[in-house]
């Protein structure tokens, strides 16, 4: 806000010193204020300096207190700008730090979790001591004393524990006459191979002793299974929703749509010609029946 004094347009100015350390510029708008004004003097634009303190007269006093409450207001709104942004930059510096730990904690975690999962076929429960032939090869008997020990800690229906169990025993003996199993197939350290698992290039996993091989089986096994029935059953669902939807499309056409639907797949399916048609041949004569049906529901 500029003051008026004798023609002369005068405002007040800061200045920035910059010295570290100032807390002249540091707290506040600078040093000053410095008075500077501005006149039309024969045509041409004059600037003056009137120094620290603002030039009165009677006409003026109104606009100088004004001014001075205004650049005190403006003082402490620099300061508080200044606090809060002091604020900001503590609560992100916290907020980062807070980040970073969670990212450790989640990476220490997740190592965890990972040595627990291979440890755990070993050693979560007490097994049974399992003594190995010449070869290191286990006896049927030793097999089935192993299935049991370690199925017993998987929960899983009995439909999921039979497959898994067959996959178990034709993976481990390649014949019925088979008395021993045949794991023990390179030298090494780790000259078992698993008849299960692939590892690393294309290869099978292996292990140091048949004992462990087949006690990590078994649990890999039973949750392979529960996913494959668990696929089974989510096509099943989606396959019988589909059919669903197409009765209930038919039961909302009139008879009279629905029996010429009828003729044109009927003379599709006994053409053997499924052009036209999003769907197979068997897929034309499945709807067919369904169609037969619905009519026979409507009639």
């Amino acid at each position: 806000m500029a003051v008026q004094y004798e023609g002369w347009s005068i405002v007040a100015q800061y200045r920035k010193c910059g010295k570290q350390g100032c807390k002249t510029c540091s707290e506040g708008p600078g040093h000053g204020p410095y008075y500077y004004g501005t006149k039309v003097i024969d045509g041409r634009r004059r600037s003056k300096y009137f120094g620290k303190t603002l030039p009165t007269d009677d006409n003026s006093q109104d606009d100088i207190q004004d001014v001075a409450v205004l650049q005190s207001k403006i003082q402490s709104l620099e300061r508080e700008k200044e606090q809060f942004l002091r604020q900001v930059r503590d609560l992100e510096e916290r907020l980062s730090a807070y980040q970073n730990r969670s990212k450790v904690n989640q990476q220490h975690s997740s190592a965890i979790d990972t040595v627990v999962q291979v440890e755990m076929p070993a050693s979560v429960h007490s097994v049974s001591h399992i003594e190995m032939n010449d070869s290191g090869e286990l006896s049927r008997d030793q097999i089935e004393m192993i299935w049991n020990e370690e199925s017993s800690q998987v929960e899983a229906t009995q439909e999921v524990l039979s497959q898994a169990h067959n996959s178990y025993i034709n993976g481990l003996f390649r014949n019925t006459q088979d008395k021993h199993t045949r794991l023990n197939q390179r030298g090494g350290n780790r000259p078992f191979v698993c008849p299960f698992r692939s590892g690393g290039r294309g290869g099978h996993r292996t292990f140091g002793n048949a004992e462990r091989l087949v006690r990590t089986a078994v649990p890999w096994l039973i949750e392979n299974v529960s996913k494959q029935q668990a696929t089974k059953y989510d096509i099943a669902s989606q396959a019988e929703r589909k059919r669903q939807g197409y009765r209930n499309r038919y039961q909302a056409m009139p008879l009279n749509q629905l029996q010429a639907l009828q003729d044109k797949m009927r003379r599709s399916v006994e053409s053997g010609n499924a052009v036209g048609w999003t769907m197979s041949l068997s897929e034309l004569e499945q709807q067919l029946k369904m169609i037969e049906k619905v009519i026979a529901e409507k009639s």
